[in-house]
């Protein structure tokens, strides 16, 4: 079973990967839904009315989340849980001594101050109060890994989480990368006559946007001919979409490592612009296609790719086969069944 979110749906791309295959039966139960979330088949969704205007509804909906929520953790033989989780439900699952494993993806457990000491761009941000998930804290961390710890979880983290795990609670963990099905992408290595850019911020500060668009404004003013699309509080689809017609994918500035925007991006054959910081590039495949760019010099990079379509071309293609080999959700799937085999004595 899948809980208590589909955040980022990451949580949903598994499921669907692992229900293709014969030996398994995922579910998942879901408190709230978001505009960027995809549901496929197999999710108990629970909508969250807002407070003020239905408190009723809004209780109820919390009562109903927390049934099915327990009725799965009853059902299930392996529980895949993501974000975090109360103290009760934490006592349920110690209860019933159910194997669990937690998959963090971002500020639910990144570390400020670990950050601060490796990425000057996310420092400087928090500190202008434009980091757009000021909630971050070594705290709130530390308290979700313990409640993970409680019951025994095994994290199954990306390279960048792995990096704020707190070794007292989880000195193992199990390495995978965040994932997409890749039948829903077809690489279309294209070359329009005016190059086109896209920039995609689902949050501006955390992407760098402002950085970005000091970039664009000063490549125009040096007579370059292209196209910027920048895609903010519109549908996926249109992300999609524009990320499919362009030349190049100006990603995350901020952050320090990339996600599943980049993910797909890359999917689609395209050159991606993304700053990854030194310790996420440590534990990344030394084959990795993602052209590592900061604020410092964006300017000059988007520069040198609109001067040399072959060079485009041929990172599109290094994105394409990267993500087949590491992010295909086919593949892990099939890994993590493995995994709940042998966890099971089923192997």
């Amino acid at each position: 079973m899948f809980a208590p979110s589909n955040v980022a749906s990451m949580p949903n791309i598994t499921m669907q990967a692992l229900n293709k295959l014969n030996e398994i039966d995922a579910r998942g139960v879901s408190y709230g839904s978001h505009k960027y979330w995809t549901f496929g088949p197999g999710w108990k969704v629970n909508e969250i009315p807002n407070f003020k205007q239905n408190p009723i509804g809004r209780v109820w909906a919390y009562l109903k989340n927390k049934f099915e929520f327990m009725k799965g953790v009853f059902w299930a033989d392996i529980l895949m849980l993501h974000w975090d989780i109360d103290s009760f439900s934490a006592l349920y699952i110690r209860l019933l001594r159910k194997k669990t494993y937690i998959e963090w993806i971002g500020s639910d457990i990144r570390i400020p101050e670990y950050v601060f000491a490796h990425n000057p761009y996310y420092k400087l941000t928090w500190e202008c109060g434009e980091w757009d998930y000021m909630t971050e804290s070594t705290i709130k961390s530390n308290t979700i890994q313990k409640r993970f710890h409680s019951i025994n979880a095994t994290p199954t983290v990306c390279p960048e989480i792995s990096l704020f795990l707190n070794p007292i609670y989880f000195p193992n963990y199990i390495s995978f990368f965040q994932r997409i099905d890749l039948n829903n992408y077809k690489p279309n290595y294209i070359k329009n006559k005016i190059p086109i850019l896209v920039h995609t911020p689902s949050a501006t500060g955390a992407k760098g946007t402002k950085y970005v668009r000091v970039a664009i404004e000063n490549l125009k003013k040096k007579n370059f001919e292209f196209e910027y699309i920048e895609i903010h509080n519109k549908t996926r689809q249109e992300s999609l979409d524009a990320i499919a017609s362009c030349d190049i994918f100006i990603d995350q500035f901020i952050v320090g490592s990339y996600g599943l925007a980049t993910c797909e991006a890359m999917a689609m054959g395209k050159p991606v612009l993304c700053y990854l910081m030194p310790p996420v590039v440590e534990r990344l495949p030394a084959n990795c296609a993602i052209i590592n760019t900061n604020i410092d010099n964006l300017e000059s990079t988007i520069e040198a790719y609109l001067l040399d379509e072959h060079k485009r071309t041929a990172v599109g293609k290094l994105s394409r086969a990267f993500v087949e080999k590491y992010h295909d959700a086919d593949k892990i799937a099939i890994d993590l069944l493995a995994l709940y085999k042998k966890e099971l004595n089923l192997l």
